[in-house]
């Protein structure tokens, strides 16, 4: 997807974070997969890894006052090169994760995703809250324990400013 090229042309200082860690881990990929084959059988396995929405997945970074350009910026560096985005989801109003979420797709069919941060939402996510958002997605987590890690992401996102015109960026 060129993420580095990409990385270097952007006018916003936007940087990318968490490169090395881009591909999703082993384990969750293979269970990724074998729902989709489970899903539509006649699939193969190369086609279902394919569709994997974020197995590829690009996290970029700006300083609050360069956000919004930033993320315009590198939104039509990703098309210039013929990527297609099919997904975008704003969570600068969400109350336990902040950030721009947006899935691509090259023109060969691989699907990727690319998230947009500020260094405070990124490590919110990264180093704060990312054990919660993997209980929270475990079906084995009780209720109580749900409530309470609801209740942590929203303590730890509270204070993560949108930067100006990010909850303007459209979905």
């Amino acid at each position: 997807a060129n993420a580095q090229a990409i990385e270097q042309e952007n006018k916003h200082g936007g940087w990318l974070e968490g490169f090395k860690d881009r591909l999703k881990g082993k384990d969750r990929l293979e269970k990724k997969v074998a729902e989709k084959l489970e899903a539509e059988p006649r699939m193969t396995a190369v086609a279902a890894l394919r569709e994997v929405a974020d197995a590829i997945r690009f996290t970029y970074c700006f300083q609050p006052e360069d956000y919004t350009r930033g993320y315009y910026d590198m939104k039509e560096r990703f098309e210039s090169r013929g990527h297609e985005m099919y997904y975008s989801k704003n969570y600068w109003a969400d109350p336990e994760y902040k950030g721009v979420n947006t899935r691509w797709v090259t023109a060969e069919g691989q699907r990727f995703e690319v998230q947009f941060h500020t260094p405070d939402s990124f490590h919110a996510k990264h180093e704060v809250t990312h054990l919660a958002y993997e209980r929270i997605r475990d079906t084995l987590t009780s209720r109580a324990e749900l409530r309470e890690l609801h209740a942590f992401q929203r303590e730890v996102s509270s204070p993560i400013q949108a930067p100006d015109g990010a909850a303007d960026i459209p979905d």
